[in-house]
């Protein structure tokens, strides 16, 4: 990451001022310090992500970034692996400038001179807060949805189921691998299929409703139900699906 590029076809250096640039095109945190921690250079995207300007934390020693969240193990395994000149990758809990806290993932690299001494550390480092806390959300909507006695079914936009609880199982009698990837149609009586499903989907797609209904079981009951429906959104505010409990 550190060497001198050079040009096949034109044989020139790459000079520093254009590696420095390039490496503020990261997207990723980029720290370079000597073996001692103090730090030599952050690119563009550290700033970002710390909210420290490259003149508040050249010449300091990263340790400032510490949030005291990390414990004894996890300092000795770090401490270990860079003083046998090894790199390093897992994940650690730092402060920003403003005192908040964030989750990142790093890896750290060692820069060895031409006789083998380390003269340099690389860190690149990736703010994952966000990663997790929507993991976390997930697991815990993953588990609600399991545990839950009501019938809880997610479709795709096209009409395909895509969830389905043990609750739905219960009462409506088919197993989650009988359904999964099945037109939500097959829940509807046939005679209702051209009424009913076109405003079933037009209404959980457009926004939060309910309805009542009448919904067909794998032995072939029909039952009364009240239906909650609502949509789902993506990152960008897209409709992706509806779920309906």
């Amino acid at each position: 990451m550190f060497l001198v590029w050079v040009s096949l076809t034109e044989h020139k250096w790459v000079t520093l001022g254009e590696r420095r640039r390039a490496m503020d095109q990261v997207g990723d945190a980029i720290v370079m310090t000597d073996p001692q921690g103090k730090v030599l250079y952050v690119n563009s995207a550290f700033t970002t992500m710390t909210g420290y300007a490259s003149y508040e934390i050249v010449g300091q020693n990263s340790r400032m970034l510490k949030s005291g969240e990390q414990n004894a193990a996890w300092c000795t395994e770090l401490s270990t692996s860079l003083q046998a000149g090894s790199s390093w990758h897992g994940g650690l809990v730092n402060r920003r400038k403003n005192g908040t806290t964030y989750r990142e993932e790093m890896t750290i690299t060692p820069v060895r001179d031409s006789c083998g001494e380390i003269v340099r550390h690389v860190a690149i480092k990736r703010d994952i807060t966000e990663r997790l806390a929507a993991e976390e959300t997930q697991r815990f909507l993953s588990a609600l949805l399991a545990s839950s006695h009501d019938a809880i079914i997610g479709q795709t936009a096209d009409g395909k189921i895509q969830r389905w609880n043990k609750g739905a199982e219960a009462l409506l009698g088919y197993r989650a691998d009988e359904v999964i990837g099945k037109p939500i149609s097959i829940l509807l009586p046939a005679h209702q299929r051209d009424e009913r499903l076109p405003l079933l989907e037009n209404a959980w797609l457009a926004q939060s409703c309910s309805t009542e209904s009448i919904l067909l079981t794998k032995d072939g009951r029909q039952i009364d139900v009240s239906i909650k429906g609502f949509p789902i959104k993506n990152g960008s505010g897209e409709v992706v699906g509806s779920a309906a409990i």
